[in-house]
């Protein structure tokens, strides 16, 4: 299977100005095709430059609400102001044309 040949697996959570994340999410698509595996947090935005970067993630997770943060006390914070999502970017080895599976994902519960 191709989690057998993986190398190793990151998590990904970059600086949200947009020239940044493009640069990070490059850099991503260059480690996967390294046989290295990331999970990322990013901003849901498909209208940027640089989303068009994710047509290289395996999968798409859109998270349906704002996404919250905890403070160094542990109390929570207001989230995001924009929608999230977590992209899957596995090695695809021999994949000319990309096409993530897109879907909605959430871990609440209500």
């Amino acid at each position: 299977s191709w989690a057998s040949q993986v190398i190793g697996w990151g998590f990904l959570n970059p600086p949200y100005s947009s020239q940044l994340i493009a640069a990070f999410v490059e850099k991503t698509v260059e480690e996967t095709r390294r046989d290295f595996s990331v999970v990322a947090l990013l901003p849901d935005t498909p209208d940027t430059r640089w989303y068009r970067h994710l047509r290289w993630a395996s999968e798409i997770r859109r998270i349906p609400h704002r996404v919250p943060y905890l403070k160094a006390d542990g109390t929570t914070k207001a989230g995001a102001l924009f929608p999230s999502c977590v992209a899957i970017f596995r090695p695809q080895p021999g994949v000319r044309n990309p096409s993530p599976r897109v879907v909605e994902w959430t871990w609440r519960t209500e």
